[in-house]
Order: structure tokens, then C-alpha cells, then sequence
């Protein structure tokens, strides 16, 4: 785990200690699950032979840079279309895409295409298993507070 924010000197020294990695393992197959790793993943596989890679796309990451407070409002805009751009680029170049959502495929420009595969990380009990471990709905909210329940739910 990374200590420091998402703007922070400890993600780029990540990527430097990615990229020595890769030089001196020279694998010939890579996960790769952070867009940010993914420009020195397509440098990586250019100037090695028999390199591939595989790009498990695990969240909307430009859809949750736009839509999260984690980046200054400035920069979100700019910095989610920079994302996209380098994941259509790096799925062209993947061996293989995999989406851990199925809506995925329709909100990534690069979610139909013949090499990518959707593998949901969500449980789902057999049938026989026992009902406690089967997913249960949410409890109703509670409305018993009158002064909660006049500010969640204005008449």
C-alpha cells in the first residue's frame, strides 16, 4: 500500500520502482490494474521482445476522477480524458482486457472489443448453500425521528 495522497511523490517513485521491475524480471506476462502504470507497461512491451500484458480494469477510473472530490476541481476534467485516452491506447496493444463490471463494457469505449472478458467480482451463492450466507435486501430506512425525517424528506 501507498502511503500519501494520489498527488504524491511516493506513486511516482512506484512507477520508477515498477519500471526496474520489469527491466529486471523481464517477464513475459504482466497484470496490469492501475492506469497509471500503463504508459510504462506500453514502453515496457515495445522494447521487449515477447511482452504482454493484461489490463484488468477494475473501477470507471476517468468516470470516478471526474465524479470524486479526490482530485482539485481544476484538473479533473483534463486529467479523466488523459486516462481514457492512454486506456483506449494500452487496450488496443493488451493481450487481453478484463472488466470487473459488466457495465463496463458499455461505458468503456474499448468494452466490446473480441479480447475482452468480464469477469464480475461479485459473489453469487449456489443454490444449495446455506441462507445465511445468501445476499440479504437493505433494511428500509428508519423514519421515526421527526426532525430527521423532516430534512431527508421535505413535504
Amino acid at each position: 500500500m501507498l502511503a500519501g495522497s494520489r498527488l504524491s511523490w511516493q506513486r511516482l517513485g512506484a512507477q520508477w520502482r515498477y519500471w526496474q521491475l520489469l527491466r529486471r524480471l523481464h517477464p513475459d506476462l504482466v497484470f496490469v490494474h492501475a492506469p497509471e502504470l500503463l504508459p510504462l507497461t506500453l514502453l515496457w512491451q515495445k522494447t521487449t521482445s515477447g511482452g504482454h500484458f493484461i489490463y484488468d480494469v477494475r473501477e470507471n477510473y476517468a468516470l470516478n476522477i471526474q465524479t470524486q472530490a479526490v482530485y482539485p476541481a481544476w484538473i479533473r476534467n483534463t486529467l479523466a480524458g488523459l486516462v481514457r485516452r492512454v486506456e483506449t491506447w494500452a487496450a488496443r496493444q493488451a493481450a487481453a482486457v478484463v472488466l470487473a463490471e459488466r457495465s463496463y463494457a458499455d461505458e468503456l469505449p474499448f468494452g466490446k472489443s473480441e479480447r475482452t472478458f468480464i469477469l464480475e467480482n461479485k459473489y453469487q451463492p449456489d443454490q444449495h448453500e446455506r441462507a445465511e450466507f445468501a445476499p440479504r435486501p437493505y433494511p428500509s430506512p428508519v423514519r421515526s425521528c421527526a426532525c430527521c425525517t423532516r430534512a431527508l424528506f421535505p413535504s
